[in-house]
């Protein structure tokens, strides 16, 4: 608890106050100043044995910690205006003032502190009048005020993603009315954006007559869905009013939630001028801006008897209003992409995307013109209003429970994955690679290396004790032969690159690949400030030929975010502006709210890279989609209306099945957006996530539509191997 300063200004010169060290007004100006430091138990220790008998310590130390917490006092003054002494009693008359950060100065003038002497000491005859004149006989402190309406959080457009007073439907269906569960499961799943998985596991739960909750749905995702759920599900719809997020958990991640402030907080919360019972934000925006869009009401500080009768209003804030947050999402775009990554886990429930496989996703979306993020998705997501306590969840469970089970879910669906997880790269980490090769100057213009299926690493000091594989080769597919550095690129040619990192490390330098990470701005937090802690990566230098080869292909001990790869390719998209990716617009400016604050993009850092180099990354980006013979997203994005360039990736995660990265942007030759996924522990970028991406990009740009692989519903899954010292394509 922090501590207040105490400053003494005396009127009085007092008759021998400096001849003894227990004149009545030392011992008052020695109970302020621990009153000041909060240090409760010194202040007891001055009070008279009768005091003592009276008023217990922990009597005596709840009252003036509820004092305390009520108050956001930084500093006291006091001022003596008179000493009275008669015999072995004295009476202190002083005025006090209170610097409070939420009600000013609060001046309590013509107070009475009384004193007994006591074994030649003085001691305060203590009551709780010595804190304020009426707490006695069960007075209390009360901070009056009614807070507004929260404010809301927008687009870029002004559209709502979060809104006070929208609608809301809790569903409930009943087995035994339901005219067909198997279409009934898509729909809630489309509507809830939930694992088709889990709804069923839940539709077992109950008997067929039994009417049971399914989940919350906002008006535009019921409305969306409206035919589904009365056609298939026979659903039963409660409607009623709360804080609405635009499609719930399509936006959740992002904005976060908002409850009930924690017993732990409450002193905290309660020096802010907030009370039990106010809602907070708990996560994301909602959290990181909670001051402006609660802002804070005109606040009286009131003491008032058992009754309810205000004996004294001691002081008053003034408030502020409550400021909406603008973003610069896209809404239509974060319901695309978070839409996107619940359908690919559905469709693929029979494959990776079961339950037991794939733990998770994420998708991001930026303008590539300047860094805004454009959508920022996480699966498996979580049902915001959950944490908000006028909640209808969640049917035999309750909301608490409910909760329990997000928190401890291994799955992790509360975090962000777009932003607060690290992953191996894999070969989407080839685009440095190329990139340092290139600077490098080690292939002339036109010239070839042989792409064949292994690679011995001897010659370079790989001290694997093998050889290296193409990832062709564990696919069974043939050779590439002779590629220049930007069709290594496009083919994935693992041979290339570890060449290309064993070079590095032998004829430039270790730190080689390091420093142009770091230029592309990995290993080192985007620095959203929301969100909580965010990835950092992981670079290490490498201290080997071995350790630098893995590095190369994105595998050893490289780490990544989805949100820095994005970030990356926003330089080689601009071929040499690295714009640093940024999400908040303005605060206030709409709802007839003052406008507080607005934002430019953060400026963008240069990349000092050769032309050539940036037309060789260019040239072999922009063929994974269009060459049909060594491209690796050609055949996925074979039918796009749009030229996306882009980079797969599969990287190792030690036993478990691989990471799958597409990242890309689009058009060619003048970028609109870039767009990562992120699939966990799943198949190869290419079959996963390059799909993923292409439905997103399908939905921006319009036009046809892809639909998913058939073999994602059709075939069993089949685990990928990748052989130690390798990757995926």
């Amino acid at each position: 608890m922090r501590a207040f300063w105490l400053i003494l200004l005396p009127a009085l010169l007092l008759t021998g106050i400096a001849r003894a060290q227990d004149e009545p007004s030392l011992v008052v100006g020695d109970f302020l100043t621990h009153w000041a430091l909060r240090d409760y138990e010194s202040m007891y220790s001055l009070l008279s044995a009768r005091s003592q008998q009276l008023t217990s310590r922990e009597r005596f130390i709840d009252q003036y910690q509820q004092v305390d917490q009520t108050l956001a006092a930084e500093a006291l003054e006091y001022r003596v205006t008179e000493t009275k002494l008669q015999g072995y009693s004295a009476a202190l008359r002083y005025d006090l003032s209170l610097l409070d950060t939420l009600y000013g100065d609060i001046i309590d003038r013509g107070r009475t502190m009384r004193l007994l002497r006591e074994g030649g000491n003085w001691r305060v005859a203590w009551s709780a009048l010595d804190i304020f004149e009426g707490l006695g006989n069960g007075g209390i402190l009360r901070s009056a005020g009614r807070r507004a309406p929260r404010a809301n959080i927008y687009d870029r457009d002004d559209q709502a993603l979060v809104s006070q007073g929208g609608i809301l439907y809790s569903l409930y269906v009943r087995l035994d009315e339901m005219p067909n569960e198997a279409r009934c499961l898509d729909v809630l799943a489309a509507t809830l954006l939930r694992q088709r998985e889990d709804l069923a596991a839940l539709f077992l739960r109950y008997n067929r007559d039994t009417i049971f909750y399914t989940g919350e749905a906002d008006e535009a995702a019921f409305n969306a869905n409206r035919d589904g759920l009365r056609g298939f599900c026979a659903v039963r719809a409660q409607e009623r009013l709360s804080r609405r997020y635009w499609h719930g958990a399509a936006v959740s991640h992002v904005t976060g939630s908002i409850g009930q402030i924690s017993i732990d907080e409450l002193a905290s919360r309660q020096a802010q001028g907030y009370q039990a019972g106010d809602l907070v934000g708990l996560s994301g925006i909602e959290a990181a801006f909670e001051a402006q869009l609660a802002g804070q009401p005109t606040r009286t500080l009131q003491l008032i008897e058992p009754g309810g009768i205000v004996l004294r209003e001691l002081g008053t804030s003034e408030g502020s209003p409550p400021l909406p947050v603008t973003l610069t999402l896209d809404r239509d775009l974060q319901l695309a992409a978070s839409r996107a990554l619940a359908e690919a886990f559905n469709y693929a429930g029979g494959n990776w995307g079961a339950r037991g496989i794939s733990s998770g996703g994420a998708a991001v979306v930026l303008d590539a013109s300047d860094g805004s993020i454009l959508a920022l998705a996480s699966y498996p997501g979580f049902e915001p209003d959950i944490f908000n306590p006028d909640t209808l969840c969640c049917g035999f469970l309750s909301a608490g429970a409910r909760i329990g089970q997000l928190v401890s879910d291994a799955r992790r669906p509360l975090r962000n994955r777009s932003v607060q997880e690290q992953y191996a790269p894999g070969s989407v980490y080839k685009i440095v690679t190329a990139a340092a090769f290139a600077e490098a100057g080690f292939m002339a213009p036109g010239e070839t290396f042989n792409c064949t299926l292994t690679w011995d690493g001897a010659p370079f000091g790989d001290s694997a004790g093998f050889a290296r594989v193409d990832w062709r080769h564990t696919a069974g597919i043939e050779a590439t032969g002779p590629v220049t550095t930007s069709e290594a690129l496009t083919s994935s040619c693992d041979p290339f690159f570890y060449e290309a990192g064993a070079r590095l490390y032998n004829e430039r330098n270790p730190s080689a690949l390091v420093e142009l990470s770091q230029a592309f701005g990995l290993g080192d937090a985007v620095g959203l400030g929301i969100f909580g802690a965010e990835a950092e990566g992981s670079l290490p230098v490498p201290g080997s030929p071995a350790a630098a080869i893995n590095n190369a292909i994105g595998q050893g001990d490289v780490q990544v975010s989805p949100l820095q790869m994005a970030q990356l390719m926003t330089a080689v998209a601009s071929r040499g502006e690295l714009r640093p990716a940024w999400l908040v617009r303005q605060i206030g400016g709409l709802d007839g709210a003052p406008l507080l604050e607005s934002y430019d993009p953060p400026a963008p850092r240069k990349l000092e890279l050769d032309d050539s180099t940036w037309e060789i990354l260019h040239e072999g980006l922009c063929a994974v989609t269009r060459n049909s013979r060594i491209g690796t997203a050609e055949e996925v994005f074979r039918t796009a209306v749009y030229h996306a360039c882009g980079k797969t990736g599969t990287a190792q995660t030690g036993g478990r099945p691989p990471h799958a990265w597409f990242t890309a942007w689009a058009p060619a030759q003048e970028p609109e957006i870039i767009v990562v996924a992120l699939v966990e522990h799943s198949r190869e970028g290419s079959e996963v996530a390059a799909p993923i991406v292409r439905r997103i990009m399908d939905d921006y740009f319009g036009g046809f539509r892809e639909p998913w692989p058939e073999w994602w519903s059709e075939l069993p899954y089949i685990p990928v191997e990748i052989p130690v010292g390798g990757t995926g394509g």
